[in-house]
């Protein structure tokens, strides 16, 4: 009910400025009552401002203790280039230019900086926008795009040069002088913050671009240039006279002048408006409502979409099953959708040993994959569901997918060396040595990589580091590498499986069978896991 009332509050407040505005521009109307009328408002302004203030300071102090100069003065006083905000609003554009080095021309399309920005980063860090509109524009809609905001905006500026350059009234040039500074300081801060990919600030500030250039157009073809003699002011009232006689407009058939002329009696009759004008509006109407359906399919997608993830946290499938069907129905474009689908459908054909299910995941999986190819976290989830399916080539070109899209997180690489190393055994269980052998060399490219961009090689990493090395018959870079590992506890017995395997194939029976037992009276189920390894390995080539 508070945004109804307001709402209407909002119409009425306008409407009302709207036509005392009209009101006060008659000729009647004498300077006097204008100035009266404008004490009244400034008042009124002074009087809401006070009692704002009085109350806040009453109700909470903490606010009046925010807008105390002190605080002012302390927030001043953090401004520096050196601020990490501010560093990291750096890094966004530099990155950025990156992608516009490859892209130069017209850009990725809407949405292109959040799908590929962690292709590009410097560091790891989490943002949507690149807090630069303009390179924003840049990045998005390439250099034709980028040069087009700038033309907006220069032609912004040189109308303003020209209107301030001109005679006119001290009103006309107060408001436009007032809107101007808005539009501009807006502009500014865009170039250091998202403000522009909010559409209400967005239609604000095109709102006040068309204001300013209506306003100032005719500011322009009404008034001299500055430095010459105005022109004589001559009567116009025989020429309006006779424009109403002949329209006939000037007083209704009951004799009543319209409400709309008696508001605008005055020297600023209202203008006809052009057909092109009108044609672009239909148009503009048109295209607008053609979104409708979509925008609506979108919208119910989303909420079907949730209530789909709420069923799967029950663990209630069948419902997960249906919603995430319909959503992806509704939006076939958001990879999510089907990603999850694919989870579910993957689930249920290994539990039924479901070869329809299995398939149908498989192409769920990869209409995600179209969808959003440079989705890191869709790319996780289709690693995991290939895995699960036990299709490791798939899982292994999955997981090089991912790291290229998100090559700043340590999981990428934990997902990309655990799936070498189940594609490497399932070669090597088919007997195709030749098609295990690129699998499985050294992983220290990825490494370096980490290295380089300052990304911990974590035990998981370590674990799988070892795996590999141990099925290449590198066994004493793969007990390094598992006894990390193993001193963690999230990895603690999977490495233990995989140290006992390696230290066996290296002739240390001793301490393999040690960890053997331990296995089984600890984790039996990783104790499974060293006993299938083992069987396995007979045809690595560690054990040649």
């Amino acid at each position: 009910q508070y945004i109804v009332f307001g709402a209407l509050a909002a119409v009425a407040l306008q409407a009302a400025y709207h036509f005392l505005a009209l009101w006060l521009n008659r000729d009647e109307v004498s300077n006097a009552t204008r100035r009266l009328v404008a004490a009244g408002g400034l008042g009124y302004f002074i009087f809401v401002t006070a009692f704002y203030v009085y109350a806040s300071a009453g109700a909470l102090p903490i606010t009046a203790a925010s807008i105390a100069p002190v605080e002012v003065v302390r927030r001043a006083e953090q401004i520096s280039p050196y601020e990490v905000s501010f560093q990291g609003r750096m890094e966004f554009a530099r990155d950025a230019l990156k992608i516009v080095r490859d892209y130069p021309l017209v850009g990725l399309g809407g949405g292109g900086w959040n799908a590929l920005y962690h292709r590009y980063q410097s560091s790891l860090y989490w943002t949507t926008e690149t807090h630069n509109h303009f390179f924003q524009t840049w990045v998005e809609a390439g250099t034709i795009g980028f040069l087009a905001l700038l033309g907006v905006w220069v032609s912004f500026v040189v109308l303003l040069v020209r209107f301030w350059r001109r005679r006119s009234g001290e009103g006309v040039r107060s408001s436009v002088t007032g809107a101007a500074v808005g539009a501009l300081a807006l502009g500014l801060h865009s170039a250091f913050d998202f403000d522009l990919s909010l559409p209400a600030l967005s239609f604000l500030l095109f709102a006040i671009f068309g204001a300013i250039r209506g306003v100032a157009a005719e500011a322009l073809a009404a008034a001299p240039a500055a430095g010459t003699a105005p022109v004589a002011a001559t009567s116009t009232a025989p020429a309006t006279a006779a424009a109403e006689a002949k329209s006939g407009s000037k007083v209704g058939k009951s004799g009543w002048t319209p409400f709309r002329q008696v508001l605008q009696k005055g020297n600023h009759p209202a203008p006809a408006t052009p057909a092109w004008l009108i044609t672009a509006a239909v148009i503009g109407l048109a295209a607008g409502l053609a979104l409708l359906l979509p925008a609506r399919n979108f919208y119910a997608a989303g909420n079907v979409g949730a209530m789909g993830a709420r069923a799967l946290l029950n663990k209630d499938l069948e419902t997960a099953k249906r919603c995430y069907t319909e959503a992806h129905r509704l939006d076939p474009f958001t990879a999510s959708y089907a990603a999850d689908l694919a989870q579910i459908y993957a689930a249920e054909s290994v539990a039924e040993d479901d070869a329809v299910k299995h398939y149908r995941a498989i192409k769920l999986a990869r209409e995600a994959a179209r969808a959003e190819p440079y989705n890191a976290r869709v790319r996780a989830v289709l690693v995991n569901v290939y895995l699960v399916l036990r299709e490791p080539l798939l899982a292994a070109e999955e997981a090089e997918a991912l790291l290229a899209a998100d090559p700043m997180l340590a999981s990428s690489y934990e997902l990309a060396a655990a799936a070498r190393v189940e594609a490497a055994r399932y070669y090597l269980r088919l007997g195709k040595a030749d098609l295990a052998r690129p699998l499985l060399r050294p992983v220290d490219d990825l490494v370096r990589e980490m290295e380089k961009k300052g990304i911990e090689v974590t035990p998981k990493f370590r674990l799988y580091q070892g795996a590999i090395d141990t099925i290449a018959g590198r066994l004493a870079e793969a007990q390094k590498h598992l006894e990390e590992a193993a001193r963690q506890r999230d990895t603690e017995f999977e490495a233990k499986a995989w140290l006992a395997l390696a230290l066996g194939l290296a002739g240390d029976a001793r301490r393999s069978g040690e960890l053997a037992s331990e296995l089984r009276e600890k984790s039996p189920e990783f104790h499974e896991l060293y006993e299938a390894l083992r069987k396995e390995s007979s045809s690595w080539p560690s054990s040649r």
